[in-house]
């Protein structure tokens, strides 16, 4: 096996670097591809090379301009959101690229509504009653005021949190 002359390999390396291709580097010096792949593996030359598969429809800039829609109210879905910044992708598509971010999706949890005036008045309240009886108990009529949907809940309050999503207690 013949050696390659040192400038030969400077010229395979040198656009190496610049990213082109085994297969290009053999067109344009006209080398076999074998030979500018040993050169490549006895220099220890590194590549940028795009390893190939699709592009990403949305990338990270696009993703926080989304979080921040959604953070600020501006639009209530995701895919309003995506729209709303110019492009047209799925729901599982911009969930994903939140996702990418650090943002996860979770069920907000349900907390009663318990202002510090809230707090204040039921202390109040237990604190008036602290001595009645049974019999006075007895004479209270209690009434729950619930909301009854007739056809379909209200659904699901997503929350969007960054992290792991049994943290995101909002």
């Amino acid at each position: 096996m013949r050696k390659t002359p040192t400038d030969i390999e400077n010229n395979v390396i040198n656009l190496l670097q610049n990213n082109y291709s085994c297969r290009k580097i053999a067109e344009k010096l006209n080398l076999s591809k074998s030979t500018v792949n040993d050169i490549k593996k006895r220099r220890n030359v590194a590549c940028n090379n795009n390893k190939g598969g699709r592009p990403r429809l949305l990338s990270d800039g696009d993703a926080r301009q989304i979080e921040r829609l959604l953070h600020n109210k501006d639009t209530k879905t995701p895919k309003n959101a995506a729209k709303s910044i110019g492009k047209d992708v799925s729901s599982w598509t911009v969930r994903r690229a939140l996702n990418r971010i650090g943002l996860v999706a979770s069920v907000k949890k349900k907390k009663p509504a318990l202002s510090d005036r809230n707090v204040k008045r039921r202390l109040h309240f237990c604190k008036t009653h602290k001595n009645w009886t049974v019999d006075d108990w007895k004479r209270v009529i209690w009434s729950d005021e619930t909301k009854v949907n007739r056809y379909q809940s209200d659904g699901k309050r997503i929350l969007l949190a960054y992290g792991s999503a049994s943290k995101s207690t909002m």
